[in-house]
């Protein structure tokens, strides 16, 4: 809730004159009263503030009973601002830093950056830049410069002490929230109006699970429009504010991934492992017993099987919100464009913790995974970064990850996945709840002998197939009729239409099968003997249904 100001001074005292601190733009009224309060005031400096706008200030703090009462500014003496402003001001600095009087200075600069980092930053300002914070060294005047998620640039790397504002903690959060609902409680009492509170202790958790990753500014801003747009607090605001956290970080390009319209069917092994491990989630695991936060798990099949439906479910289970990381995106021409956003990334997941980073294709994260930088060396040094973070990660991320084959993914990778689940086509029994599921899901009522003909007779299918056969069939019977209309012909016409992707090809299918039985992973779902595979396919029957897409449909050959 508030920035640690010593860290700052132990710099100081450590002879580094410049501190760059990277804080949200919302906390910047904070963070600057916090640095001439508790560095300035308290080393005897005297403060100066920089912007674009208003130029070098000086500011010179109102005190009552030993306490600040206001910050007024009055343009710095002996400044002169002729010329492009961030000239003026480096030369100004620099000048300042060689009389090196007996009144220490503090500079807080706020929009330096923009013009000294970048991928083509102007050379004279960089040089300026580099004079000035060698000088500094050398003086007994400080710098901090504040900025909003940009990036030190090497160059300034040895000059330079990175830091960085945190949003508030879990506890912090609960803090702010506790306030701001008593203010506002206080406030509709004074117009005559209630703000009912009714929310239990555990729906609290979730809530304050809602508030987190965004700045303390932004949180009291969303307790307050939550609280003014529903006239009370209860679980309803636990929706409310996670939909308003995805806005805002949706507006910076991080998506979140959307609950599941159907729960994961026919992955026993899925749902057991993900409901014994949320107790591994809760808080007083780590505090109390030091049990670590899981890391990961993997998940790996061809493409259609339910990867990321799994991911979907257990981020709805677990009550997680999952970001997803797009690999393609990753990937820019722009000189390391692509590192930076996988930063971006992984600092959006630690900043929402506890939460779920997705990585779908995550084999395409891998050196030579992606053919646009992999001969540039960009791939191997964003998977070595990546790969570094995950081995070190200490805050609540799980990595939710999938690929379509393993073959490249090396065992010290592996190894750094709590659990690898292998995903093979849905068996007899997932075929049946998959048809049930997706059936019911588009209003299309079957009795129970013809859904288990359907589950019967679409051995090979993938779940998304089967999904994508009743998608077909309603969507017909719905344009040509304004309703849902579809019989098991109708249905089983869509499936002779479309044959299985695996039917024909099943040696990726058997190489990965042999692979999970080698215990590389395990099996998502008890595994389909051959027999009964065999048993499952010999069909044969004509259509009569009037809706049907053919007039006769014969599946002797359907295997």
């Amino acid at each position: 809730m508030t920035f640690n100001t010593q860290e700052v001074i132990t710099s100081f005292h450590a002879g580094c004159a410049t501190v760059a601190i990277n804080s949200p733009t919302a906390s910047e009224i904070n963070i600057t009263h916090q640095l001439i309060v508790d560095i300035a005031l308290r080393l005897g400096m005297e403060s100066y503030i920089w912007d674009i706008a208003k130029s070098l200030q000086k500011v010179e703090p109102k005190m009552r009973s030993g306490k600040v009462t206001g910050l007024p500014k009055t343009p710095a003496p002996n400044f002169d601002a002729k010329g492009h402003p961030i000239e003026a001001l480096l030369k100004h600095i620099e000048a300042e830093c060689a009389n090196n009087t007996s009144v220490r200075k503090l500079f807080i600069l706020k929009d330096i950056y923009p013009f000294i980092t970048g991928i083509n930053p102007n050379p004279v300002f960089v040089r300026l830049a580099i004079d000035t914070f060698n000088a500094a060294k050398r003086s007994s005047h400080r710098l901090v410069i504040l900025h909003d998620n940009l990036r030190t640039p090497k160059v300034f790397q040895d000059l330079i002490a990175d830091m960085h504002n945190p949003n508030p903690t879990q506890q912090e959060t609960e803090h702010i929230f506790d306030t701001r609902v008593e203010a506002l409680k206080k406030s509709a009492i004074a117009q005559g109006a209630e703000l009912p509170i009714h929310i239990s202790p555990s729906d609290k958790k979730r809530l304050i699970r809602a508030l987190q990753g965004m700045s303390y500014e932004a949180i009291e801003d969303a307790i307050s429009l939550c609280a003014t747009s529903l006239r009370k607090v209860d679980v309803g605001a636990i929706e409310f504010l996670s939909k308003h956290k995805q806005k805002k970080f949706a507006a910076k390009g991080i998506r979140y991934a959307e609950s599941p319209d159907v729960a994961v069917q026919g992955l026993p092994a899925v749902t057991e492992w993900a409901e014994t491990m949320a107790a591994l989630l809760e808080p007083e695991a780590q505090e109390k017993y030091n049990i670590p936060f899981p890391s990961g798990a993997l998940w790996v099949g061809v493409g259609g099987t339910g990867k990321t439906l799994c991911v979907k479910t257990i981020s709805q289970l677990w009550g997680l919100p999952s970001l997803i990381m797009d690999t393609g995106s990753l990937m820019s021409r722009e000189l390391g464009a692509s590192e930076e956003r996988l930063r971006e990334y992984i600092q959006a997941a630690e900043d929402l913790a506890p939460s779920i980073l997705f990585i779908d294709e995550f084999d395409k994260l891998m050196p030579g995974g992606n053919a646009v930088e992999s001969d540039s060396g960009t791939s191997a040094r964003m998977f070595g970064y990546f790969l570094t973070w995950f081995e070190e990660n200490k805050s609540s991320v799980f990595v939710a990850a999938t690929c379509n084959r393993p073959w490249g993914i090396k065992d010290e990778t592996k190894r750094r996945f709590t659990k690898i689940f292998y995903v093979d086509l849905p068996n007899l029994e997932a075929r049946r709840d998959i048809w049930n599921v997706q059936l019911n899901h588009c209003k299309v009522a079957i009795k129970k002998p013809e859904m288990e003909r359907l589950a019967s007779v679409s051995a090979d299918y993938t779940g998304a197939e089967i999904r994508k056969v009743v998608q077909q069939c309603a969507s017909y019977s719905y344009a040509k009729t304004r309703k849902v209309n579809v019989s098991v012909e109708d249905l089983l016409a869509e499936l002779h239409r479309t044959p299985a992707q695996f039917k024909a090809n099943t040696r990726e299918l058997e190489e990965l099968r042999k692979w999970a039985r080698s215990g590389g992973a395990t099996w998502a779902a008890p595994e389909t003997e051959a027999g009964e595979r065999n048993r499952e396919r010999s069909v044969t029957f004509h259509s009569t249904s009037e809706n049907s897409h053919s007039d006769i449909i014969d599946f002797s050959d359907f295997n």
